[in-house]
């Protein structure tokens, strides 16, 4: 596993980085507005950043940095390629396990970084190697890419262990983006002098602590598509693809549609407002299969003899796709969309009597159609 220790330690340096981890993230975290004193010495802090290729995750401590005699800081870094997880008690116990041994080999119980004394950062390798097997390998569909965003840090105050092993365990969350890092503190430090976010730079608006970012955690949304009709999702308003991670608060429109057949599209709503329409079993979730009812059109007739008079004992004979489809006394005929893409033709007969064949396309059934009977002669040789 790759990793980074970098911090203050007769003033910022980065203290080892492995070939494989990103250099883009080193950065010194002091404020320059800090106030020069040991308060928050010995107080820690975990964060969490993103890369093109996967993100980064790390404990800090504040430390004194007796070279300069100031307050200075040292983060433990560890690399996570974006195709692999380590569950968030992992992540834990790895970083606090590097920063463990680094305490108490270079720096004393008083919080004053050795800046005379060398590393052996071998062991530290070998440590986090140690997790190497612990990594789960995530499926293609399930990557998830962030950028490091360019805004000053963020900052969460976590209410207890097992708060801060859920915010390890989901690294890439939506929210996070627009920040360079996140940190988590502890909310024991909250308006505290011990606050580790008085000595680290920060964006003191950027507080996501009530943004709740764990109740909008990204889950897998299938859709699998049967007889023919269509399933579409618009995430946020913008059309999604298949297999697709939504959130809870996004806004979530469903419309399932089929030639010749009538759309059905749900009202724009949260997940928890649409649940009816999706199949939960475990961590599946599936968008219901509907049954769409077929588009029909009702077309009116009205029979006249040749006396221009109504006559209401006629048959109505329809045929599309010159096979015999229906027929009717009441005058009135129910088409499906579908037998329209055909050429429809309708006449009315009665006795020795016949109208003329007429088409009938979609838009006739707005009006009443006009079926004139004549006699029928049959002619001898």
């Amino acid at each position: 596993m790759e990793i980074l220790i970098q911090g203050t330690k007769g003033g910022y340096r980065v203290l080892h980085k492995t070939v494989g981890f990103p250099s883009s993230f080193a950065n010194d975290l002091r404020r320059e507005d800090v106030e020069n004193n040991r308060a928050t010495v010995g107080s820690n802090f975990y964060s969490i950043s993103s890369t093109n290729k996967g993100c980064i995750i790390s404990k800090g401590i504040c430390v004194w940095d007796e070279e300069r005699r100031a307050i200075g800081n040292i983060l433990f870094s560890i690399f996570i390629p974006n195709d692999r997880h380590l569950n968030g008690n992992e992540v834990k116990a790895v970083l606090d396990k590097l920063s463990s041994i680094y305490w108490g080999e270079h720096i004393t119980s008083d919080g004053n970084i050795n800046s005379n004394q060398q590393e052996k950062w071998s062991l530290l390798e070998d440590i986090a190697n140690q997790y190497d097997n612990k990594l789960d390998i995530i499926k293609f569909d399930d990557i998830e890419n962030y950028q490091q965003g360019n805004g000053e840090a963020a900052y969460i105050y976590y209410q207890d262990e097992s708060e801060l092993l859920k915010y390890l365990d989901k690294p890439y969350l939506r929210e996070y983006s627009a920040y360079k890092q996140v940190f988590l503190v502890d909310n024991k430090f909250n308006k505290k002098d011990e606050n580790p976010l008085n000595a680290i730079r920060h964006d003191s608006k950027a507080n996501l602590t009530e943004s709740k970012v764990l109740e909008n955690i990204p889950f897998k949304l299938s859709i699998e598509s049967k007889n023919g009709v269509t399933i579409e999702i618009k995430v946020n308003n913008i059309k999604a693809n298949f297999n697709l991670n939504v959130r809870p608060n996004d806004d979530l429109e469903i419309s399932w549609s089929k030639p010749y057949h009538k759309t059905i599209t749900t009202p724009i709503g949260k997940f928890k407002d649409l649940t009816n329409y999706f199949d939960i079993f475990g961590n599946k979730i599936t968008v219901k299969n509907l049954i769409l009812d077929p588009i029909e059109y009702t077309f009116k007739f009205e029979v006249k003899n040749q006396f221009n008079e109504i006559e209401n004992n006629a048959d109505v004979v329809l045929y599309c796709n010159e096979k015999y489809s229906n027929e009717t006394k009441n005058y009135e005929l129910k088409i499906k969309a579908q037998e329209l893409q055909y050429k429809c033709y309708v006449f009315a007969k009665q006795n020795d009597f016949t109208s003329s064949e007429k088409e009938i396309r979609i838009g006739d059934e707005n009006k009443t159609i006009e079926l004139v009977l004549k006699e029928r002669k049959l002619v001898e040789f």
